[in-house]
Parts: structure tokens; C-alpha cells; sequence
């Protein structure tokens, strides 16, 4: 478990020749995009409400991220966009799973531990450097990520 939920899918399609998929999920009943959030794009009230919460919702997906990363899973798609939060029940919950996977399932180079870590350390980056603000909430994640790796 790593104290993510996920959304249900209903319906997909892939398209090979392109190498591209469009992924129709359940709507997720009381969560927010991460990427609404960041942008601003939510009611004045909910963004209220998820600023009362901030430094505990930021903490939160920081051990969701460090739990999946301690099992040696990695998600390259960590991105604002396919994390909802839901800001009363302090629950996370992800889309776009297609590519979260174990590390031992990537390239023989991913079976050395220097490896494994740089491609923990620049998953967290990018996905900091897409949350596109540097508070102490986001500078928390980056202390837990340090703590872990130590």
C-alpha cells in the first residue's frame, strides 16, 4: 500500500502506430487536480481550503512518493496533472498509471542502486520544478526525499 488511491477506468484506446492512448477515468467525487490548484483555477473558497491544508496535503504526497519510491517503484508521469487531492479527507489519488512500474522492470542500468537513486531524485525535481513555486511545504518534500536517501 502506498497511500495513493487511483481512479476507475471505463474506457480506453491506443493508438500503436502513434504510440499514444486516451484514458477515460470515473470522475474522482470530492478531489481537485493538483494542476487547478497551482493555477488557480478553483473556486476562491476551495483554494481557502486547500491553503488552510497545504503544508499537510504537500506532506502527504511526499510519503506516498517516498513510500512507492522505498518499494522501488518508479512513475515518470509525476506531474501536477494526474495528481487529485482531496483536501476534507486528506486523501491522494493518481491517473495515468500505465507507467509506474518497478525499477527492475526498466533498462539492466536500473539494477545499480546510483541509478536507481538519480532516477528517484530527478522524478521528485520535475515533478518540484512543475508544482512551479518554492514554499515550505515543497522545501518539507525535499527534506523527506534527503532524509530517505541518507
Amino acid at each position: 500500500d502506498f497511500g495513493l488511491e487511483t481512479a476507475k477506468l471505463l474506457a480506453y484506446s491506443f493508438d500503436e502506430k502513434n504510440m499514444r492512448a486516451f484514458l477515460l477515468y470515473r470522475n474522482l467525487s470530492g478531489y481537485h487536480c493538483l494542476d487547478d490548484v497551482i493555477n488557480r483555477r478553483l473556486p476562491p473558497e476551495t483554494m481557502a481550503s486547500y491553503q488552510v491544508r497545504e503544508k499537510d496535503i504537500l506532506g502527504l504526497l511526499a510519503k506516498a512518493v517516498l513510500r512507492y519510491q522505498g518499494k522501488n517503484y518508479f512513475y515518470p508521469d509525476l506531474k501536477p496533472k494526474h495528481v487529485f487531492v482531496d483536501f476534507m479527507n486528506l486523501k491522494i489519488a493518481l491517473i495515468d498509471l500505465e507507467r509506474f512500474e518497478p525499477l527492475d522492470r526498466k533498462s539492466w542500468l536500473h539494477r545499480f542502486e546510483f541509478v536507481r537513486v538519480l532516477a528517484h531524485r530527478n522524478e521528485i525535481k520535475m515533478f518540484l520544478s512543475l508544482l512551479g513555486k518554492k514554499n515550505a511545504a515543497l522545501s518539507d518534500f525535499m527534506k523527506l526525499s534527503r532524509k530517505r536517501k541518507q
